[in-house]
C-alpha cells in the first residue's frame, strides 16, 4: 500500500528471507510515505542547484501488480515533488509492467497522472 498502512501491508513472504526484498519490506513503513519521497528527491535537487547541474528524472511509475489507489496515490505524491521543485521528468512503461495506460480502454485511469500531463501540455 501506498502510503504505508501496517493494516493493508501483506504478510511477509519466508521465501523472499535474507534477500534485498526483506530489508525493502523492514523499511517501507519510513519510506513509504511523502515526506520520505520528498526528502530523498530534495537531497539530489540540492545537489544539483549547488553545483549548478541540470536534473531530469527519466522514469518512474508503479508496477502493475499494485492495487489501483496506491498507484494514483504514488503518482499524485511524485507529480507534486517533480512539480514543487520544476523537475522534468518521464513515466516509464515497459513490457506493461509499468504501464500507465489500462489494456483494455487504452486509457489512463489515475486523475493524478491525467491532471499532470494537462498540465505539462501548456
Amino acid at each position: 500500500p501506498y502510503p504505508y498502512k501496517r493494516s493493508k501491508m501483506p504478510e511477509f513472504n519466508e521465501k523472499a528471507r535474507g534477500t534485498s526484498v526483506e530489508r525493502d519490506y523492514k523499511k517501507y513503513y519510513t519510506e513509504a510515505t511523502y515526506e520520505s519521497l520528498e526528502k530523498r528527491i530534495f537531497q539530489v535537487v540540492d545537489y544539483c542547484y549547488k553545483n549548478n547541474m541540470p536534473l531530469i528524472c527519466t522514469e518512474f511509475g508503479v508496477i502493475n501488480e499494485a492495487d489501483p489507489t496506491s498507484r494514483d496515490n504514488y503518482f499524485s505524491d511524485i507529480t507534486k515533488i517533480f512539480n514543487k521543485y520544476k523537475i522534468r521528468s518521464m513515466v516509464w512503461d515497459y513490457d506493461q509492467k509499468f504501464a500507465i495506460k489500462d489494456t483494455f480502454t487504452n486509457k489512463i485511469p489515475f486523475k493524478s497522472i491525467n491532471k499532470w500531463l494537462k498540465k505539462a501540455k501548456k
